[in-house]
C-alpha cells in the first residue's frame, strides 16, 4: 500500500509539473495586426446600435420627437475613420443622419425627428451605409496588457517571441527575441530589419538579444557559417546583440554580413567573442567607428564593405 501511494505521489507531481509547464506555454499568443474593411455588410460585427424603436403613445400631441442613439464599437482594436449612416422612420416622415464613431468604436447623439401632430408615434430606422476600417491589434484577450509580456510572431521559419514592450511617449518600444528550433539547424541565417506577422503587418526587428543563448542549445548550431543581416541597424541595435555568446552558440561561424550601420552616437558597448577559426565582415553605411572597434576584437578575420558581398548568393530561408 505505502509503495502504491509513493507512486501515485510521484504521478501527481509529474503530473502538476507539466501542468505547469504547459500553462507557461499557453500564455503565448500569436502577434498578428491587421486592417479590415468596415461595410455595410459586416458592420454588426464591430458595431453594437441602442435605439429605442418602441411605439410611443403622448399624453398630449406632439409633432416632434428625440431618439436617443447609441453606438459602441464591440471590439479592443482601433476605429479609422469610421462613418455611419442611418435612416429614421417616423410614422410617415424620414431622416437621415451620419454619425461618426471615435478611435474607439463609440458615439452617441439624440435625433430630433418631426412628423404630422399625433398621439401615437411608431419608430423605425435602418442603416443605409457604412464606411472605415478596423485595426486589429493583434490581441486575443482581455487583459491586453498581461498578453503584451507573451506574444510571439513566426516568420521565415523562425519564432520571435517578444521581451518588451513599453510607451516611450507616443512611441511603442518593442524588443523581439528569436527563438531558434532544429529547423533553424542552416549553414546561413538570414535576418532583415522588418519581420512580418501572418496577416502580412510590417513589425521592426532590432536585433535585439538575436546571438543570446537562451532557448539554444549549442549542438543545434555547428552548421550554421554565414550571418546575414540584411537591413538597417543602429549602434544601440548592435550591442543589443549579445555578441559575448556567438562563440558558444556558433562555434563555425566564418561571415557576418549587416548591410546597413546607423551610427545614432550611442557608445559601442558590446563585447564580442568570436570563434577562434575567425569571422570576415561585411559592413556597409556609418562604418568608421564600428570598423575601429572590430580592429581590436580578437579573431577579427578581415572588414570589409558590404558591397562585396553578394547576398543572393546564400540561402534566405531560415530552414535546415
Amino acid at each position: 500500500m505505502k509503495v502504491l501511494k509513493s507512486i501515485i505521489a510521484i504521478l501527481l507531481c509529474f503530473a502538476a509539473v507539466f501542468s505547469m509547464i504547459s500553462c507557461e506555454r499557453d500564455k503565448y499568443h500569436e502577434y498578428d495586426p491587421a486592417y479590415y474593411e468596415i461595410n455595410q455588410s459586416n458592420y454588426k460585427k464591430y458595431f453594437d446600435l441602442s435605439i429605442n424603436t418602441e411605439t410611443r403613445v403622448f399624453d398630449q400631441a406632439q409633432e416632434y420627437h428625440w431618439i436617443s442613439v447609441d453606438i459602441k464599437g464591440k471590439k479592443d482594436g482601433g476605429y479609422l475613420d469610421c462613418e455611419i449612416t442611418i435612416e429614421f422612420t417616423t410614422n410617415e416622415s424620414t431622416k437621415t443622419q451620419t454619425f461618426k464613431p471615435n478611435e474607439e468604436g463609440a458615439t452617441g447623439a439624440t435625433v430630433e425627428v418631426y412628423f404630422d401632430m399625433t398621439y401615437e408615434l411608431e419608430v423605425d430606422y435602418k442603416v443605409i451605409s457604412v464606411s472605415g476600417v478596423y485595426f486589429d491589434v493583434g490581441y486575443e484577450y482581455e487583459d491586453k496588457w498581461l498578453v503584451a509580456e507573451y506574444e510571439y510572431i513566426k516568420y521565415n521559419n523562425i519564432r520571435y517571441e517578444i521581451l518588451s514592450n513599453w510607451l516611450t511617449g507616443s512611441e511603442k518600444v518593442e524588443h523581439w527575441h528569436p527563438i531558434y528550433k532544429n529547423k533553424n539547424n542552416t549553414k546561413t541565417l538570414y535576418f532583415t530589419d522588418t519581420i512580418y506577422t501572418k496577416s502580412g503587418f510590417p513589425v521592426k526587428y532590432s536585433g535585439y538579444r538575436i546571438f543570446s543563448s537562451i532557448d539554444a542549445s549549442k549542438d543545434e548550431y555547428t552548421k550554421v557559417e554565414t550571418f546575414i543581416f540584411d537591413g538597417a541597424l543602429t549602434i544601440s541595435d548592435i550591442n543589443d546583440m549579445s555578441w559575448d555568446n556567438v562563440h558558444n552558440i556558433f562555434p563555425n561561424l566564418k561571415t557576418v554580413y549587416i548591410k546597413n550601420i546607423v551610427d545614432d552616437g550611442a557608445n559601442i558597448a558590446c563585447k564580442m567573442k568570436l570563434p577562434t577559426s575567425g569571422v570576415t565582415f561585411y559592413i556597409g553605411g556609418d562604418t568608421e567607428r564600428f570598423e575601429e572597434y572590430l580592429s581590436n576584437v580578437n579573431f577579427v578575420n578581415s572588414i570589409n564593405s558590404a558591397e562585396q558581398f553578394n547576398v543572393n548568393a546564400y540561402e534566405q530561408d531560415n530552414k535546415r
